[in-house]
């Protein structure tokens, strides 16, 4: 479960910068 968990925050936290960045 952690390592989901670990792997979805570090997702949204790439989104995130890719969206910021991307903008």
């Amino acid at each position: 479960m952690t390592d989901i968990v670990n792997g979805l925050g570090r997702a949204a936290a790439y989104g995130g910068l890719g969206l910021v960045l991307l903008v």
